[in-house]
């Protein structure tokens, strides 16, 4: 059925762990803007933008407001998409661990 073939891509997306800086180098690259000046324009330093995009460090609060600043992407789609990329790692870790177990 289509619906269940609907239903198991949608459930392979969601386990896959995607990192908001994803979307932020995709806003960047969309604006024509480089990595540096998205650091001088909001702040953060790019070792830290860096690790955003690679998703090591999380996007904060703060950085989610000075990211809509200048990009002009919302905090709260940011921060969602964090909590959403950090829930997914959690839950794949936990799949694992339960999978070694058995």
């Amino acid at each position: 059925m289509a619906t269940d073939k609907i239903a198991r891509d949608q459930e392979l997306l969601s386990d896959t762990p995607i990192p908001p800086g994803e979307t932020i180098e995709e806003e960047i690259e969309f604006i024509g803007m480089t990595r540096q000046e998205l650091s001088v324009e909001t702040g953060i330093p790019n070792q830290t933008l860096v690790e955003i995009i690679k998703g090591i460090t999380p996007v904060t609060q703060e950085i989610a407001v000075a990211l809509e600043r200048v990009l002009g992407v919302s905090a709260s789609l940011l921060v969602n998409l964090e909590a959403r990329y950090q829930r997914t790692l959690a839950q794949k870790k936990e799949r694992e661990k339960s999978s070694k177990a058995v």
